[in-house]
């Protein structure tokens, strides 16, 4: 398993520094799946959270120990709708922004979509998926 963060042009997109609406996917060979959508005023430093969280548990992002050994298994967090500037930080339009994705197309694997959460699936719900 690898993971790709914020990779753009083989360096980092610097989009992620700033705030705004993020993607978390897998992709299994040509297959991409939608794990999660969030918003955040420094994107980086939120998915780092989310990092931080997958290294102590795999199962946070519904992974198993055996999922580290598949080669062509990539994690890959993007950014979806970056903000350039701290002052066009709009956490209320991020926010309906993120519940839109998370109700329409991307429809993430683990989250939660309802009107008023963007939660993950508990554990539990994970581990049936």
């Amino acid at each position: 398993m690898k993971i790709e963060y914020f990779q753009k042009d083989g360096t980092l997109d610097v989009s992620a520094l700033h705030g705004g609406v993020y993607r978390v996917d897998m992709q299994i060979n040509d297959e991409v799946i939608n794990l999660y959508v969030g918003e955040a005023g420094c994107i980086v430093k939120r998915c780092g959270q989310h990092l931080l969280k997958l290294s102590n548990d795999l199962g946070y992002f519904g992974l198993v120990n055996e999922n580290l050994e598949i080669e062509n298994l990539t994690i890959r967090f993007s950014v979806h709708k970056p903000i350039q500037k701290a002052k066009q930080l709009n956490h209320d339009a991020d926010y309906i922004e993120e519940q839109n994705l998370v109700k329409s197309n991307l429809k993430p694997l683990l989250q939660v979509p309802s009107q008023k959460s963007d939660r993950m699936l508990s554990e539990k719900q994970k581990i049936q998926i």
